[in-house]
């Protein structure tokens, strides 16, 4: 018989001296962490500790929109409830829009019309007592926080109520003198409102209180509540928000409610507003010229949401095994590619509920509002609109699939981006396949070997604080999601599922630290993978394989393939033979557990090897020219 008679790992070299990826069994632990292990609040295991806490907030806002002015100006009343042991002797709340303060430190350039005075404050209570917004020791902005100074501390199991008056005037997003990263004004006179209420920090079982400040790039840490919000905009405008819209019938005429109510449990996509009543903007019922729509969620890190006249409304819903899911599109007409959002959003929602990560959609509803650039929030994503259609539904799907990370599950984004970015990468990939037949992964596989093992390319577990830039985007984004392929092509596509699916049930709801993901990884798995997490998460490195020697025997080959760099990869091998025959290796990064930088693969065969090639498209490698071999 011709051919390959058998293809084995016949045996592992091991590399004298210090191997740099590090395969040891513990992995490094700072020592504030270290001590939430200690004080019970999360365990070893991945599981959160029998001591674990978790502060809430719950708000109710009114909220008032003045379009011509681009003024925003808001009451809210936020009920507070110190769950932690300690007791608080102050309180700190996020004022995000002081990043548009001209003196404002800010991680990138803003246009000059998105300059603006930041939030301003005109009253203040704290437990039905008036705060002195003068007084330096009651209430203090420190950047983008307002610190405030209770009389009486507020101790273990305490609960405060603070009512907060404020306005600010909405930066210009776009157009001539705009630009702002994530929210204001667009040109076409539609508006996205994030970060535009006053809103508790997070007090944390191992930081205490959050008080970086937001500076326009890095972003956001939030604890979770209830919202009841009403927004107050002009009569032409429509809102769509985080939530579930409370009073249709008093905001949309009849023809519209009818509509509305049916895409509600329609399979296919139904055109709530199409474009003649967009164009005529008179989809909505007011009272006086203005119209307040009311919005409810229950559960909820944030809340956002945005207003335009003249916009398309598509929603279908989508099955996901427990309840049909509320998914739309509002979009400028002239936005060609929105056209298909409902029902690419639909896609998107069954096939993260189903197939990967195969956890029910978090959320009642879904809404993809056609603003600028890609942005996400809790039941509501800020998207514009791209050149090509690859780039639209990478965009979507990606924002959409945050809704498991970081709100569902409530990362760290300002310090562990990766544990977001990273997942919102690697998760829709097959739904960015299926959509625009463009492997993601493949494109993050070629980026990552030309970055990895430069300068700037440090180890996942420092602080994304630490990165700004395409630097940033490489390590929020690309190295995790490669990372993550790797993981899973090592552990099998059934194991990683199971285990990413327990972490998903174990941190539902609150906040994980990465050692917590990889000690739940290592729990499922019944046996641990530090020797993985320690070059990829821990140490200096970068992937590169080589084809080491080929050395011919009369009855057989063996092929040494090298680990030339520090992080382990898989091994895939391409060996083909004269007369077209070919014949695959498939080894995961496994083969590298032992910490040896070498591994032998025997061939016999009776028909001599044409060439091998080492490598596949979505494994980095940071030096390819010593991949291939011909005799």
């Amino acid at each position: 018989m011709n051919g390959i008679r058998y293809l084995v790992p016949l045996l592992l070299l091991c590399a004298s001296g210090l191997i740099a990826g590090g395969h040891g069994d513990e992995l490094y632990m700072p020592r504030d962490i270290r001590r939430a292990y200690e004080n019970g609040t999360r365990s070893m295991t991945g599981v959160p500790g029998e001591n674990y806490w978790q502060n809430e907030a719950d708000y109710s806002i009114r909220v008032r929109i003045k379009p011509q002015s681009r003024l925003l100006s808001g009451e809210e009343t936020i009920s507070y409830r110190n769950n932690s042991p300690d007791t608080l002797r102050r309180l700190v709340l996020k004022l995000h829009q002081n990043m548009n303060r001209p003196t404002a430190a800010r991680g990138s350039a803003i246009g000059e019309r998105a300059v603006t005075e930041g939030m301003l404050l005109s009253e203040l209570q704290l437990n039905g007592a008036p705060i002195n917004l003068e007084d330096g020791n009651a209430a203090r902005v420190d950047g983008g926080n307002l610190v405030l100074t209770p009389s009486a501390p507020l101790p273990p199991g305490g609960s405060a109520e603070i009512a907060v008056t404020w306005e600010f005037t909405i930066p210009v997003a776009t157009g001539e003198g705009g630009g702002n990263p994530r929210m204001g004004m667009y040109e076409n006179g539609s508006m996205f409102l994030a970060y535009w209420y006053p809103k508790m920090a997070v007090y944390d079982d191992v930081h205490g209180w959050d008080m970086y400040s937001y500076e326009g790039e890095h972003e956001f840490y939030n604890d979770y509540g209830d919202m009841n919000v009403e927004i107050d905009v002009p009569e032409q405008y429509g809102v769509w928000a985080t939530g579930t819209l409370w009073n249709p019938e008093d905001v949309l005429r009849a023809p519209v409610l009818a509509r509305y109510r049916t895409a509600q449990a329609s399979d296919t996509v139904v055109q709530i507003i199409g474009r003649a009543e967009a164009d005529a903007r008179n989809a909505f019922i007011g009272t006086d010229g203005r119209t307040t729509w009311k919005y409810r969620a229950r559960n909820v890190p944030d809340f956002a949401f945005g207003i335009a006249r003249g916009y398309q409304w598509d929603a279908v819903t989508a099955a996901t095994g427990e309840r049909r899911v509320f998914v739309d599109a509002a979009y400028d007409p002239l936005a060609e590619s929105f056209r298909t959002v409902a029902e690419e959003g639909r896609i998107t929602v069954e096939m993260l509920s189903r197939d990967f990560p195969g956890v029910p959609f978090p959320y009642p509803s879904i809404t993809v509002f056609n603003g600028y650039y890609g942005m996400e929030f809790p039941m509501i994503v800020n998207d514009g609109e791209f050149p090509t259609r690859r780039t639209n539904v990478y965009v979507h799907a990606h924002e959409i699939t945050h809704s498991y990370f970081p709100f569902m599950v409530g990362i760290n984004e300002t310090r562990y981006a990766w544990m977001d970015e990273g997942m919102a990468y690697f998760l829709p990939i097959d739904i960015q396949k299926k959509l625009s037949n463009y492997d993601h992964l493949i494109r993050a596989a070629r980026a990552y070997e030309r970055f990895a093992g430069r300068e700037i390319d440090y180890p996942l577990a420092i602080p994304a604080m630490a990165a700004d830039g395409m630097h940033l985007q490489m390590l929020a984004y690309i190295k995790p999601a490669v990372a993550f392929a790797v993981l899973r092509d090592l552990m099998g596509e059934k194991k990683f599922t199971e285990a990413l699916k327990e972490f998903i049930r174990r941190w539902e709801g609150k906040h994980p630290l990465p050692w917590d993901f990889f000690h739940t990884f290592n729990h499922v798995n019944e046996e641990s993978l530090n020797w993985f997490w320690n070059p990829w998460f821990f140490e200096f490195g970068w992937p590169d394989l080589a084809i080491e020697r080929v050395d011919r025997e009369a009855a057989h080959t063996t092929i040494t393939v090298r680990k030339k760099g520090q992080l382990p990869v898989p091994v895939r091998m391409r060996i083909m033979l004269e007369g077209g025959q070919t014949k695959d290796i498939e080894q995961s990064a496994a083969v590298w557990k032992q910490g040896g930088d070498q591994v032998q693969f025997r061939l016999d065969h009776d028909v001599p090897i044409h060439s091998i090639r080492l490598g596949a498209d979505w494994i980095p490698d940071s030096d390819p020219s010593d991949n291939e071999w011909t005799p």
